[in-house]
């Protein structure tokens, strides 16, 4: 198992001069107290740092500069140096590396001196690593310390318990896939798989004629673009769809609920509600046409797509296009014709009859024709013209301008029959169901233009994704189909089918340990945990299905509160913690935030003593307050006490201390 012994921080905002943190003591959980402002958030960036530098940084603070962040960061109580530095050091014991040192020094030199300068050194038992011939000392210290505590893995055991507030279970992104496959031990096969896909480029690349290197990268850089956009509109896709579903299921219910309280109601107010209804249909029907438009002929109506294609000069341009391609028939024939002459033809001669002809063939089609088509080949303008039918664009600003009236017409009758409603249930419980049952419609629509839009943007791509990918067979093409590259091409790819057979095969297996830690996480944490009837991942994705009683589909699709996301945050990291075959501690910033007094009982002394070996916890006052902190104690789970206080505006102190008065007890 890997421990965090100590930290040090040197320099580094308000930890000015040499500050040393031990971390490891008799009891799995070491505290780390200090009040809100005082230096919490700073120990768990200096973790981040340690380990990771710049690349962790982006995610920490998105859009601020480093240099000019770490500039800023320099304690401005430090001692006078020639060489101002700002400096971390994370030592740790590991069973198979024994004690190692990752000490990681930003020097904050001129801008022109160098300006930011990183030194990174690992040392195990005192000794550096030994480096092979050739290789780069920065590069590979960063290569031992990912393979040591990777990337992924650092984000979800270096815990802001703030931001599990924002988790949104049913985002599971690549990033939290890498690091559940790496904690399985499948992320080596992941790397293994980015390694044959450079490879494999490479060897496409070496098949095809130089003169095409530069088109086919393009290509496949163009091709990795899309794939990457394809998955972005899925998810989209997949997350606008459940919240419609769910929006869908409280129209239905406020509808029930609309005809269940209008039975006892005036006729007058019932008439009304059926009135209601049927307009909310209308309404809702009107509005798939206006989405129909809005994804097919409005668009080429607003950026100036002419109702007749004869206001483009269409029969004009294919009649140049038919003549151009004429020209280069002719010329090819003429070409031929001089070649089989005997007598030839003398050089003067026929330079002369050549150029001739290629003057009288040279002028293009925009030099003949004014339009906006004039650009396109043969074979485009064919495609335009089709494409152009099939959207009925003809008679399309007509049918726009009488759907968009029929839309408004519909839409007002729908406002003034809601106003009247609204009018006659004004004090009854029906009232607030109008006025929700209207806001829900302009959701649904909202979202439903939405998925429309995203479809057809998901559409046009994955077209695209199978253009190039024919581009780039027809490059392909040219070699020969027996030659190494072509094998060793072919080979890779069967080695990357076999990686992802395994690798789904591998988490099929671990999919059921992962239901069950969720659900032993999920019932230390959580008062909902007695309504849990059925945990459910899926082993391609780790997408995770909650049923729970007395909620109908998935209660991870439902406007979780910010509590119940972080438990389901936390829930997923205990299971990735239990289930991982690799014993890493845990550090986690405001543990209880946003949690009750019962959940954070559960919190300090069921949760988190058995979250992990070792668990440090960044807390504040609010944190183990009311009575917490002994419940911990009484658990003989508590290790290190440190206190981190003030010593002047601008300077810190952490130091072993007894924490009872500082939680109140």
């Amino acid at each position: 198992m890997t421990h965090f012994t100590s930290l040090q921080i040197r320099n580094f905002k308000r930890f000015a001069g040499e500050n040393h943190i031990p971390l490891s003591g008799e009891g799995q959980v070491t505290v780390i107290a200090a009040q809100n402002g005082v230096g919490k958030t700073t120990v768990l960036d200096a973790f981040h740092l340690t380990l990771h530098g710049k690349r962790v940084f982006k995610e920490r603070y998105p859009g601020k500069q480093f240099n000019e962040w770490i500039h800023n960061a320099y304690s401005i109580e430090s001692e006078e140096e020639e060489y101002p530095y700002i400096q971390f050091a994370l030592e740790l014991s590991d069973p198979i590396h024994d004690d190692v040192r990752v000490q990681r020094t930003y020097w904050l030199l001129p801008e022109d001196d160098g300006g930011v300068t990183e030194e990174l050194v690992v040392t195990k038992d005192g000794k550096p690593l030994e480096l092979e011939s050739g290789e780069n000392k920065l590069d590979y210290t960063e290569a031992w310390i990912e393979a040591l505590l990777p990337l992924p893995l650092s984000r979800r055991f270096l815990v802001d318990g703030e931001r599990l507030s924002d988790f949104d279970p049913q985002e599971i992104d690549e990033e939290l896939i890498e690091s559940i496959d790496d904690l399985l031990e499948i992320g080596m096969l992941q790397k293994l798989d980015t390694h044959l896909q450079t490879i494999h480029r490479e060897t496409v690349r070496k098949m095809v004629p130089e003169d095409e290197h530069e088109t086919l990268e393009n290509l496949l850089n163009l091709r990795d673009e899309y794939k990457s956009e394809v998955t972005e509109l899925e998810s989209g896709i997949k997350s606008s769809k459940a919240q419609r579903d769910i929006i869908q299921n409280r129209i239905d219910e406020l509808n029930e609920l609309f005809q269940n309280e209008s039975l006892e109601e005036e006729s007058e107010v019932a008439n009304l509600r059926i009135g209601f209804a049927i307009k909310q249909s209308e309404l809702t029907s009107v509005r798939r046409d206006v989405l129909d438009r809005m994804t097919t002929s409005l668009p080429f109506l607003i950026a100036g797509l002419p109702v007749n294609l004869q206001d483009w000069n269409v029969a004009e341009v294919k009649a140049a296009l038919e003549s151009e391609r004429l020209n280069d028939e002719n010329l090819k024939f003429m070409s031929s014709v001089l070649n089989s002459l005997d007598p030839s033809l003398g050089e003067r001669s026929r330079n002369r009859i050549e150029k001739a002809a290629n003057d009288v063939a040279s002028s293009s089609v925009h030099e003949e024709v004014s339009s906006p088509l004039a650009h396109l080949s043969l074979d485009a303008l064919s495609i335009f013209e089709k494409r152009y039918d099939e959207l009925g664009m003809s008679e399309a600003q007509e049918d726009i301008q009488n759907t968009m009236a029929n839309a408004m017409s519909k839409l007002n009758k729908f406002n003034k029959i809601a106003t009247q409603l609204r009018s006659a249930t004004e004090g009854l419980s029906i009232s607030e169901m109008a006025n929700e049952l209207k806001e829900k419609g302009m959701e649904f629509g909202g979202l439903q233009a939405d998925i429309s839009r995203m479809s057809d943007e998901l559409l046009g791509k994955e077209n695209a994704i199978l253009t190039i990918e024919k581009q780039i067979e027809n490059i392909q093409s040219k070699t020969d189909k027996d030659s190494h590259l072509n094998r060793k091409k072919e080979t890779i790819l069967l080695l990357r089918g076999l990686l992802e057979m395994y690798a789904v095969e591998h988490r099929s297996t671990m999919a059921q340990p992962l239901e069950d830690r969720f659900k032993e996480g999920f019932e230390l944490l959580s008062r909902k945990s007695d309504r849990l009837e059925k945990i459910t991942v899926n082993p391609r994705t780790y997408q995770t299905e909650l049923k729970m009683a007395g909620f109908p589909g998935n209660w991870l699709d439902r406007d979780l509160s910010a509590t119940e996301r972080q438990h389901v945050g936390l829930s997923l990291l205990y299971a990735l913690r239990k289930v991982g075959n690799r014993p890493i501690p845990v550090v986690i910033d405001t543990p209880t935030s946003r949690m009750d007094r019962d959940h954070k009982g559960w919190s300090v002394t069921r949760f988190y003593p058995e979250l992990s070996h070792q668990v440090i916890v960044l807390a504040t006052s609010d944190d183990l307050g009311d009575g917490l902190y002994d419940e911990l104690k009484q658990t003989k789970n508590l290790g290190l006490e440190l206190l981190i206080e003030e010593i002047s505006d601008n300077t810190v102190k952490v130091s072993e201390s007894n924490l009872a008065a500082f939680f109140g007890e």
